[in-house]
């Protein structure tokens, strides 16, 4: 092949070339979604942002930006929130598989080094008591976000404030000198007299007394500690812009000089108040030493009464410590229990009914046949085994639920369980009747 024909083909290599690039340019577009939805939303500043924009969903191309207008009655209509203004509307062409609800973040969002703009839609979770409303189609409204330069500004005016203020602070600490010296002189003396307080306190023995004390202090910063543990589990931070704009009025309030001196003539008269209040807590610590002496002899007065009780001293000691007066309390139960079960039973002229009078009588010869220890002792082995036997019983009845569960084998349980509690309860009633008896027979025995 000669020079010419290789020229020849080296030219149409570079125009195919050139005409590929071309109609890759042109024809060639990254998917960015089928469009399926559109989404209406309203923006306060549209930084670079120009028909064509990418829509990002979590950080996936999902959309673009189709339109940009102006909304109507923009200045009418959309400063109820939070006084901004919104006047542009952009219609955003987004994949129908995506879901925005109105929970969700939308912003203006910078990326790359050339610092590329586009539209981020991030998903966030409802507030609590609410559900999530889907948006498709419907308008919402963009999140504002600041520029570096703003922030600047802001912080320069902020410093020049301060710096302001500072400067006011130090003229009107010069120009009143004399009067800052009296007031630290005066606070000198009240220290002194502070720590001679301190030294009386020490003399009068009442160590004790500060451990408790500290002791409570301590349970009370624990208590502290939980509120404010508390405190920060609510909704602190939404809370930390009002203090913002509070250091900002107490920066301009400082900047008045004369309500900084009417601050210290204040101060000044609060600590000439603590010198008075500290010779008055002088002159009443008598009293209080007085007092405390007092109490501490009532508590060891009342510490000797406690030991004699306890040791079973005087008329209280012997009242208490009588083990006949628990039994005379039981029995006396024990009497009112059984006269409300047969009130309960048979009414309130019980004794009339011909029930209760052969109940009565049979209870009384139960009574004659173990009038004997060793007869109360055989009656007392014979319930004990009818007891026992009965909670065999209800053992093999639960094996047998637990094996199969049927609901035969459950009643079977319950009757098993009946008898069981009607033997206790007759045991019961044996003991309380013997019981009742040896009392009565007590009382009457001289």
């Amino acid at each position: 092949m000669n020079e010419k024909g290789k020229n020849i083909i080296i030219g149409l290599f570079v125009i195919m070339s050139c005409v590929a690039i071309v109609w890759s340019l042109m024809y060639l577009h990254p998917t960015v979604g089928d469009g399926g939805n559109t989404l209406y939303v309203r923006f306060a500043d549209i930084d670079n942002i120009s028909v064509g924009t990418r829509v990002h969903y979590a950080g996936k191309a999902v959309g673009e930006v189709i339109d940009i207008s102006y909304a109507k009655n923009f200045r009418d209509n959309e400063k109820q929130r939070l006084d901004v203004i919104y006047p542009y509307e952009l219609t955003l062409s987004i994949d129908s598989s995506v879901n925005v609800y109105d929970s969700d973040e939308i912003a203006v969002h910078t990326s790359g080094l050339l610092g590329e703009k586009s539209i981020m839609i991030i998903p966030r979770s409802p507030r609590e008591g609410k559900d999530a409303v889907l948006i498709n189609g419907g308008k919402a409204y963009a999140q504002i976000s600041g520029s570096i330069e703003k922030s600047v500004d802001e912080l320069a005016v902020l410093s020049m404030s301060a710096r302001v203020a500072v400067d006011n602070i130090v003229d009107i600490i010069s120009e009143n000198s004399s009067k800052v010296s009296t007031i630290f002189s005066e606070m000198e003396a009240s220290s002194e007299n502070l720590k001679e307080i301190l030294e009386r306190v020490n003399n009068a023995d009442l160590i004790d007394t500060i451990q408790y004390a500290a002791s409570n202090m301590g349970t009370t910063m624990s208590e502290a500690t939980h509120l404010l543990k508390e405190l920060r589990e609510n909704d602190f931070s939404t809370k930390f812009s009002s203090v913002t704009n509070n250091l900002a009025d107490i920066t301009e309030a400082i900047n008045k000089p004369e309500e900084i001196h009417d601050i210290i003539t204040n101060v000044k008269t609060l600590t000439a108040d603590l010198n008075g209040l500290q010779d008055r807590i002088s002159e009443s610590w008598q009293n209080i030493d007085s007092s405390l002496s007092n109490i501490a002899g009532a508590a060891e007065n009342v510490n000797v009464l406690v030991e004699k009780v306890s040791e079973g001293k005087g008329s209280i000691g012997h009242f208490i410590n009588d083990e006949d007066l628990y039994l005379h309390g039981i029995s006396l139960m024990n009497k009112f229990e059984t006269m409300m079960n047969d009130v309960n039973h048979y009414g309130l002229l019980f004794h009339l009914d011909k029930g209760w009078q052969r109940q009565r009588s049979k209870r009384i010869n139960l009574l004659h046949d173990l009038s004997t220890p060793q007869q109360f002792k055989n009656y007392f082995e014979q319930e004990v085994d009818q007891v026992a036997t009965s909670l065999s019983r209800v053992s093999l009845a639960l094996e047998r639920i637990d094996d199969d569960g049927s609901a035969d084998k459950a009643q079977d349980f319950s009757e098993v369980f009946g008898d069981l509690l009607n033997q206790v309860e007759g045991l019961r009633d044996m003991l309380r009747l013997y019981n009742q008896q040896y009392k009565t027979e007590q009382e009457l025995t001289p």
